[in-house]
This record gives structure tokens, C-alpha cells and sequence, in this order.
């Protein structure tokens, strides 16, 4: 027997072969299960099931592991230990999300070189380059921001008018560990010179400087991303 993937409700095998035991929360249950799946394919080729992890059916459902399945479909399965869950994603998005927990790592210990970056990121056009240097609290805002504006490639601002250069027009000392500041930011375009202003908000992390406010009129909202 042949089964597609589309006719299958995949499952995590949990336990051994012959009686496998389902463990719920509260209580753990025995089932019986049938070990008559004999091929399953994606796109017309076969997966490869190691001893352990063969699929097997019960109720009338076929289950399989969910890393096999995933895996040979091209998708990536993210394991997160923090709360115990299971996604599963393209392999390109897998790869950001790693990079995206790596720049957790990364920082700068001067708020004047983590303002310089964040605002690179805005003469780039770099999403990332703006998310490096966010708390982990706004880094979470900023990414529903970009999705819901959609800024799926990270690429924000606008071809023209392009971020040229800034000026910070004044430094608000709030704690030792935290500081704002009130940041022109110059455009330029074939016709002429505009500016827009954002407040940034700074407050340090660690080691590590970071954003974790950013307000700005109504003409910045194209640059930032928010």
C-alpha cells in the first residue's frame, strides 16, 4: 500500500515498536498499533524509515515521525527547549531564525555606535541591521511590524527619498542605563532635501547598548518599519 502525503495525519512516535505508549499530562495510555504503512513518498520519493522510527497506524490514521517527514520535504524542525514546542519551517526562515537568535550575542557598548548602526541600517534599507541592535522585547514589535506591513524581504524604506545622513539634535540622559535622543534624519532625491525625526530610546543590556524605543513622525514610519 502507497500512501501519499497529503492523505496522512502525521504524528511523533513516542516509544517502542510493537505497543507504544502515548503519554498525556495527567495520565499515560496504552495503544495498540499496526505496522502496515509500507511506503510513504513526497513527490514520488520514497522516504527511508530508520528501525526505530517506522510509521505505524492507529484508528485508522497513519502517524510518522514528524522530523523524518519534515526533513524530506525540505522543511527544517525547530525544537524549543524554553517552552517545549515544535515548529516547523522553510529552510530559509530556519536559517534566519538562527541568525536572529545569534545576534543575541552581538551588540555595541556605546550608545553613539549603536545609534550609527540602527541608522545605517535606514541608509541600507536593513531591516537586520535596525534588529541587531533592538531590546528583545521591541526585536519581537519589530518583526510583527514588518510582517504586518509587509516587509517580508526585511528591505525597508523607499528607493527615493534615500536616507543620506543624521544629526542627533539632543541627548536626554534618563539613568545611567538609559538615554534618548532627538535624531534628524536627512533625505535627498533628484528633486530636492527632506528630513523626518524619530526619538530613539537606549538602554543597556549587558554588556551591549541597545534600542528599545523608537518614536517618529509620521513621515518616518517608511524608514523604520514601524
Amino acid at each position: 500500500m502507497k500512501f501519499d502525503l497529503k492523505s496522512i495525519v502525521f504524528g511523533i512516535v513516542i516509544g517502542s515498536i510493537g505497543l507504544t505508549t502515548a503519554y498525556g499530562v495527567t495520565k499515560n495510555k496504552t495503544i495498540d498499533v499496526s505496522y502496515n504503512v509500507a511506503n510513504i513518498s513526497i513527490q514520488d520519493k520514497n522516504i527511508i524509515f530508520s528501525k526505530n522510527s517506522e510509521p505505524f497506524i492507529y484508528n485508522g490514521e497513519a502517524y510518522a515521525p514528524i522530523r523524518v517527514i519534515a526533513e524530506n520535504a525540505g522543511w527544517q524542525v525547530y525544537f524549543d527547549k524554553k517552552d517545549n514546542s515544535i515548529s516547523i519551517n522553510p529552510s530559509d526562515k530556519s536559517k534566519i531564525r538562527l541568525l536572529e537568535e545569534a545576534t543575541d550575542y552581538v551588540g555595541s557598548v556605546s550608545p553613539e555606535k549603536t545609534i550609527d548602526i540602527w541608522s545605517d541600517g535606514l541608509k541600507k534599507r536593513s531591516a537586520a541591521l535596525q534588529y541587531v541592535v533592538m531590546t528583545e522585547s521591541l526585536k519581537e514589535n519589530y518583526v510583527k511590524s514588518l510582517e504586518e506591513n509587509g516587509y517580508d524581504n526585511w528591505i525597508t524604506g523607499v528607493s527615493s527619498p534615500w536616507v543620506e545622513d543624521y544629526e542627533v539634535l539632543k541627548t536626554n540622559k534618563l539613568s545611567d542605563d538609559s538615554y534618548e535622543y532627538d535624531i534628524k534624519y536627512n533625505t535627498k532625491t533628484s528633486e530636492g532635501n527632506y528630513n523626518f525625526l524619530v526619538t530613539l530610546k537606549l538602554t543597556k543590556e549587558g554588556d551591549f547598548w541597545k534600542v528599545s524605543e523608537v518614536n517618529g513622525d509620521e513621515d518616518s514610519k517608511a524608514y523604520t518599519g514601524f
